[in-house]
């Protein structure tokens, strides 16, 4: 979490931008937010912004998205895993890795467990890795190969505990399942 990141009561926020491509992959991200939420908010606030992935095409709607993730703590992409990204979403994710002035934070990409082995998978996930490192984030992902623990670091701060401490890593939450909640999604 960036230092100015806090509300006005002094607590650090936990800014988080999801986009999803469909229903299921935005239930997914929001059953990892959820979580975050729920293990926590003790120890800092947290703000979301989520985006359905083909509102992006939307140019004013993708400049609003890109200004929140170049900002983010955690950006979760939820995906179907079975088809490349748009070249929206490709649009979207280098405008807002180009604008990063935070050293710390992480892309996380969410691909549809019955998916990950879809041939265009490594590319992507490849992709994803390199434009995370340009944008100075750390990558994790629930598919396969691609899995990489995370680092230390100060914006994990709150998501990281020693083994004393019950409460599950953001690597846990990613392969963890939830009772599912509806959230207001969109199809």
């Amino acid at each position: 979490m960036s230092e100015q990141s806090a509300d006005s009561e002094g607590a650090p926020v936990f800014r988080v931008v999801i986009a999803y491509e469909n229903l299921e992959r935005g239930l997914e991200a929001m059953e990892i937010y959820e979580r975050l939420i729920v293990d926590f908010a003790q120890e800092c606030r947290f703000h979301l912004d989520i985006w359905k992935c083909e509102v992006l095409e939307i140019h004013p709607v993708r400049e609003q998205a890109a200004k929140a993730a170049a900002v983010a703590d955690l950006v979760l992409l939820s995906l179907e895993g079975d088809h490349e990204l748009s070249a929206d979403l490709q649009t979207w994710i280098e405008e807002w890795a180009g604008r990063r002035q935070e050293t710390d934070g992480a892309l996380v990409a969410l691909v549809n467990p019955g998916r990950d082995d879809w041939p265009t998978m490594p590319s992507i996930l490849g992709w994803l890795r390199e434009t995370a490192v340009r944008g100075k984030m750390q990558f994790l992902t629930n598919s396969g190969e691609s899995r990489r623990p995370l680092r230390a670091s100060r914006w994990a701060a709150p998501l990281r505990h020693p083994a004393k401490n019950p409460k599950p890593s953001l690597e846990a939450l990613l392969h963890s399942r939830m009772p599912r909640a509806r959230w207001g999604l969109t199809e």
